[in-house]
């Protein structure tokens, strides 16, 4: 593959992983609509790991305060709201787990096609839209249940669907459940790092499984550098958006993208 295209499927990595528009789906079809040949396993390990350590530097202080006033302190036999949330992040990743295991081993790359990806855009897209528009919103993360998180943890399930996105499908999850849509998102960014972290072992075990060791050449390191460029950026701007905005612009996107989708390929029969 060109290094021009490794660095735009990097770019495309990095905007789409935290925007609820499936990074999944657009790796899928630059490349079928392009034409270019299959990126392989080890690109894909190289962009996921740098959107990866986008979201570990974006909520640094996050994470800190989970580790400082919630992990430590149940050593001493405090549970505090930082350790619950420690709690309900596991709860919640778990789902994810189990089935992201089950789906790989039955299916494979089986569910990757422009008509799935199509029907999974414009239905959860719609979704979304629904639950942003009509769903109250008083809650915040110090109101959640176990049941709740494990709600949103199932809900992340259907992220392994091309085009129904991870961060789309865990924060229409949150907002059904009544969480502001900062803390929807902040939670579902917070829910990704143990699940892109055990996806990218996934990864990694198949692409050394199937190709052998492969040197870490100098293209997949500006792969890591770009998809974390961009993902850096892609959490700033949602995050910022978020305050004043909703998701409308990104469920528009995806509903266009899925009719057009289903318009070019009924062309092409």
């Amino acid at each position: 593959m060109p290094f021009y295209a490794i660095l735009i499927l990097a770019l495309i990595q990095g905007l789409t992983e935290f925007l609820p528009i499936s990074s999944q789906a657009h790796l899928i079809l630059v490349p079928s609509l392009l034409g270019w040949e299959e990126h392989g396993r080890f690109l894909d390990v190289a962009i996921h790991l740098g959107t990866l350590l986008a979201v570990l530097i974006y909520f640094y202080k996050d994470l800190w305060k989970l580790l400082m006033k919630g992990f430590f302190p149940l050593f001493k036999g405090k549970i505090t709201s930082e350790g619950m949330l420690i709690f309900y992040l596991i709860i919640a990743t778990l789902p994810a787990l189990v089935a992201g295991y089950i789906i790989h081993t039955l299916f494979g790359d089986g569910l990757r096609n422009i008509t799935i990806i199509a029907w999974t855009s414009i239905v959860f897209g719609t979704l979304l839209y629904g639950v942003d528009r009509f769903c109250p919103f008083s809650k915040t993360l110090k109101d959640m249940r176990w049941w709740e998180a494990l709600f949103i943890g199932c809900a992340q399930i259907f992220s392994f669907l091309p085009g129904a996105s991870r961060s789309g499908t865990t924060i229409t999850g949150g907002r059904f459940l009544g969480l502001s849509r900062i803390d929807a998102t902040r939670f579902s960014f917070l829910m990704s790092i143990p699940v892109v972290t055990g996806a990218l072992v996934l990864t990694a075990s198949d692409a050394f499984k199937h190709h052998g060791t492969e040197p870490f050449t100098q293209t997949l390191f500006w792969g890591v550098i770009i998809s974390f460029g961009a993902g850096l950026f892609a959490i700033s701007f949602l995050m910022r958006w978020l305050k004043h905005h909703s998701y409308a612009p990104f469920m528009g996107y995806r509903i266009l993208l899925g009719v057009g989708l289903l318009l070019w390929e009924a062309l092409l029969k």
